[in-house]
């Protein structure tokens, strides 16, 4: 699956030309991408009913640790950016109706087919009545839906079924870089997969095009597992786990969360935005960091809002952030997500090149996006380009 060089292509015009904001751009940066990156399976997969989760995805062979096993397109997407000029950008589940009114303009044949294999509406579950499907939204979803799926549903199917696209998450996505190249949308096969809090497949995307990379190997006829929710937050206890999985409207029972049953975790508090801009806002590093060292000593945080704050204060201390550095480093060797490639970039820039770090940024690398975008010179060109912000 090449396309690596045209990709850092792509993204360097879209982010030297000015107007990242604008819809039409980012819609003809996603067209670009996916022509760059078509559908792929590899052939080891199939979808089985399971006995605890309905249908789940299941290897029909061996598949190795690294082996890329799926590059689906969305059947259907929103952008974040259209998400945020809809009228739905502050309801409840917004995302959710603002991409089933979406659907309601592209509905066909292949949508139909698709939405039929996911619940609620292949298991013809009721649903009741949502105060938030708005006239307008109902009278277009009964235009265009069969008689035998009601739109509420077909909005919960897009809820609990749907997939956020992040182009390289944990990297460059949250911040300036390329956060408009973000969104949700339904795969007729990535949505397939079910939750676990250990999974044993990675995703991730470049623009609306979603990759799914096995993580361990995989035996035949074992489930394939993704997260629902960020990797970010695999470290958190099983309480914090489900606050974030609630939107799902399932309790998780992977061996993990079975693990943790009996963990009793008060709720901490997740950082705000306000906290974030005012951050930004601050001028000086000497006002920064002492910003950061006041929040921390002040609040008691998620596992990975301490995280980021104390990312933001090494890189604020540079070489004179040493125990600082060290902590991170120790904290990602615990974990294999992006955190661990941005962290290490950006200790290289503090203490400079390290042939050891290095390495472990492309064994990283390779196995979480392959061995082409992976590889140290692409992660490197996006790095100079984004900044990893």
């Amino acid at each position: 699956m090449s396309g690596n060089e045209p990709a850092l292509d792509v993204i360097r015009d879209y982010l030297t030309e000015p107007g990242l904001s604008d819809s039409a751009r980012v819609r003809k940066v996603l067209r670009n991408l996916r022509e760059l990156f078509p559908p792929y399976s590899s052939g080891s997969l199939a979808v089985v009913k399971r006995e605890s989760s309905g249908l789940g995805v299941v290897s029909t062979r061996a598949i190795n640790k690294g082996e890329l096993v799926l590059v689906d397109h969305p059947v259907v997407s929103l952008t974040d950016l259209d998400l945020a000029s809809s009228e739905f950008v502050n309801c409840d589940g917004g995302d959710s109706l603002a991409l089933s009114a979406a659907i309601c303009s592209q509905f066909n044949e292949t949508v139909e087919e698709c939405f039929r294999n996911l619940y609620p509406i292949r298991t013809r579950t009721h649903i009741p009545d949502d105060a938030e499907l708005n006239n307008e939204l109902l009278g277009a979803l009964m235009r265009v839906l069969p008689d035998d799926i009601s739109p509420t549903q077909f909005v919960r199917a897009v809820q609990l079924n749907s997939l956020g696209y992040y182009t390289f998450p944990e990297l460059v996505t949250y911040e300036e870089g390329l956060r408009f190249i973000s969104g949700t949308g339904i795969y007729a096969k990535g949505s397939m997969f079910n939750h676990s809090c250990s999974p044993n497949v990675n995703h991730y995307s470049i623009g609306d095009v979603t990759f799914f990379r096995a993580l361990t190997d995989i035996e035949v006829g074992e489930e394939l597992f993704i997260s629902y929710i960020g990797r970010d937050l695999l470290v958190e206890s099983k309480s914090i786990r489900d606050e974030f999985l609630d939107a799902r409207d399932f309790q998780c029972s992977c061996a993990k969360c079975c693990l943790e049953q009996d963990v009793d975790d008060p709720w901490l508090e997740e950082l705000d935005i306000s906290t974030r801009v005012e951050l930004r806002l601050l001028k000086s590093p000497e006002d920064r960091i002492r910003f950061i060292q006041r929040t921390l000593a002040e609040h008691d945080y998620i596992t990975r809002d301490v995280f980021e704050l104390k990312f933001a204060l090494a890189r604020e201390l540079g070489r004179e952030g040493t125990e600082i550095w060290n902590e991170l480093l120790g904290k990602t060797n615990d974990v294999v997500d992006m955190q661990t490639i941005v962290v290490r970039m950006h200790y290289l820039r503090a203490f400079g090149e390290s042939d050891s770090i290095v390495s472990e940024i492309e064994e990283t690398g390779k196995l979480l996006l392959g061995s082409d975008i992976g590889s140290w010179k692409f992660i490197r060109s996006l790095f100079d380009m984004t900044d990893f912000n």
